[in-house]
Parts: C-alpha cells; structure tokens; sequence
C-alpha cells in the first residue's frame, strides 16, 4: 500500500490453503452444518464437553477454505459462524425441553427452522405470524430499494475518487470525520441488502423477520446506536447468549456490556484476519474504543440528570463516529475488491 499509511499493527498470516468457487463452497459449507445438526442433536454428548473444540474448528475451517473472489470472503466467514453460534444456542433449548418431555431427537427440518426463528426473529415460533406480515415485508423491500437507489444517486458521487486516500488523512481532521462519515452511510445503504433478504423471507414465509438497522445515524448516543439501531441480528444474538432475563445489578450488567463488545472486537477482527489474511487489530480496537465509551456514558448518565437536545446528541456522536471511521474502514479499504464500493466508481 504505497503511498498510504500502514496500520501500526501488519502481520501476515499463510492460506488459504483450498479456493474453491461460489456453488461447491456454498455446498461444503451446507455439508459442515448437517454435520453440526448430528453433533448437536443426535449425539448424547453435551455442548459444554466439545463448545471450545467445535469453536477451533470453526475458526480452523476459513484459515483453510476460502472462495476464488476475494469479495465473497466476509460472508463465507461471519454466516457460518453465525448459523452455527445460533444452532448451538437453539439446539441446547431443545435438549433442555426434552429431558423433560422424554421427546424424539430434534430432526434437521426443525432444527433449521428453530437458527431461522432464534436467530433472525425476537418472537417464538407460536407467537410470529401475524396479520399483515408479508405486506409490512414488502413495505420493508421497497424502502430499502430507494434508499439504495438514493445512495447511489446522491451520495456515491461525492465521495472520494480513490477511498484509500482516506487513510492517508489525519484521523481528527475535518476531511476525514467527513468522508468517513460518508463511507459509513454507503456501508450501510449496501448492508441494506442484508435487511431486504430477511425482509423477502418475511415476504415468502409469513413469518415476522428482524430489522437489521433501525434509522441509525439517527443515534443520539454511542449506546443508543449500538443498542438500539444498529445490526439488530447481532444484537438479539448476543442479548440472548450474553445476557438473562433477570434484572442484574449495575456492575454486572457493565461487565456483560464490556463483554459484547469484547467479543464483537474479537469476531470483527477475526473475519478481517481471515478475508485480508492480515492481523491488523484496527477492529478490535475500534469496538473496544466504542465499548469504554458505551461504558462512560452508563457511568455519566447515572449521575447527570440534565440532557444535552437530542439535535446537538446526535451531531456529537456522529462526530466520534466521524474520530473512529479509520479504524473501522481501513480493512475494507485495504481489502481492493471491497475498496471500489466505497469511492465514486461503485456500481451500487
């Protein structure tokens, strides 16, 4: 990357080992979650007994296989990663409710329908139809095509011609807080795609889907942003897995708070290792950064009743996400095939 400022942290890692194209990938990666549904439900093993060792293997899996477009990379790293975090938590409800019930082994149609419903709806499976479901879907897909559509007219031909100059700029400048701030927004009018699959499988099934974003450059808070708009599908995932029901005392429910973002830091990092096959740490940093400030304003709002007016709110945290952009966006900047989506030349 000449010409542009490395990150402070550059090791590189070896692989992949096996590329293979889209269809067999996608086929592997099929057979690797059947093969997860058997260790699941139809052994007598349980999680707690293989959880660190199925963990390795599910990291070992992308160090090793990876798809021929460089592209394709993140999601053939973070879906099954997810898909199996998701059978593990749903699978082990299962098995609790039957040692109970003295019930049949899970079946791998039910199994495939309970990730679907712990892992992209907030409602249980008898309580997710309603009325009017599929046309709040379509609504969804339409929304999302002209805010897409928007973004592209609007947005993409101010931004800058070459993304990769971002890097080069100081991280507290003016320029920098602005493209980054606008690299972000077109991240997330293309993440926008992810929000119309969940919104065309509401459409076809009848059954209510999570929103993934909720307006979040409408944030007022770095808490608010993360909490409440931002990646809904991560959130319900780690709310149901990090977090109980039971209302907890203000220290431990900062210490899981820290937790989340740990974690998040760490699979962040993790799939940007794998896709750029370079530890850079610019992830980890950057949700851990967001972490200490979720957990500041937790302290500070506790002790000061006045509130800054929710406009000044916003245009303050926009700004610290405008500070931290770098972080977030250089991997992708550094990753060519993600880099163009981000310049004037994207064709979204």
């Amino acid at each position: 990357m000449d010409g542009y400022i490395k990150p402070m942290i550059d090791i590189s890692i070896p692989g992949p080992y096996i590329q293979l194209d889209i269809v067999p990938l996608t086929l592997f990666y099929m057979v690797i979650s059947y093969l997860d549904y058997y260790l699941y439900c139809r052994t007598t093993l349980t999680f707690s007994k293989y959880k660190h060792w199925h963990r390795l293997y599910h990291l070992i899996l992308p160090f090793l296989f990876a798809p021929k477009r460089q592209a394709f990379s993140t999601a053939f790293i973070a879906f099954p990663w997810f898909v199996a975090s998701v059978g593990a938590y749903s699978t082990q409800l299962y098995k609790y409710q039957q040692l109970k019930l003295e019930g049949p082994p899970q079946s791998f149609k039910d199994y495939v329908i309970s990730v679907g419903i712990e892992g992209l709806s907030s409602q249980g499976p008898e309580e997710n139809k309603q009325e009017g479901v599929r046309v709040e879907g379509v609504r969804r897909v339409l929304n999302h095509i002209i805010i897409m559509a928007l973004g592209k007219a609007l947005l993409t031909p101010i931004l800058l011609h070459d993304p990769k100059l971002l890097l080069a700029m100081p991280w507290y400048s003016w320029n920098s807080i602005w493209f980054g701030f606008l690299m972000g927004f077109k991240g997330y009018t293309l993440m926008l795609s992810t929000d119309m699959g969940l919104a065309t499988i509401q459409i076809l099934t009848g059954v209510s889907t999570l929103h993934v974003f909720n307006r979040p450059f409408l944030a007022s808070s770095p808490k608010d942003f993360w909490g409440n708009r931002w990646n809904l599908v991560v959130r319900n995932l780690f709310r149901k897995q990090l977090y109980t029901k039971e209302k907890k005392p203000a220290r431990e429910l900062a210490y899981h708070r820290c937790l989340a973002f740990l974690v998040s830091g760490l699979m962040h990092e993790g799939i940007m290792t794998l896709a750029n096959r370079t530890l850079t740490l610019e992830q980890f940093c950057f949700f851990t950064l967001h972490g200490f400030a979720v957990l500041l304003q937790s302290l500070v709002s506790t002790r000061i009743s006045s509130k800054l007016p929710r406009s000044v709110s916003i245009v303050l945290t926009m700004l610290f996400f405008g500070c931290t952009s770098q972080l977030f966006l250089a991997p992708f900047l550094r990753y060519e095939e993600q880099c163009a989506l981000f310049g004037q030349h994207s064709f979204i």
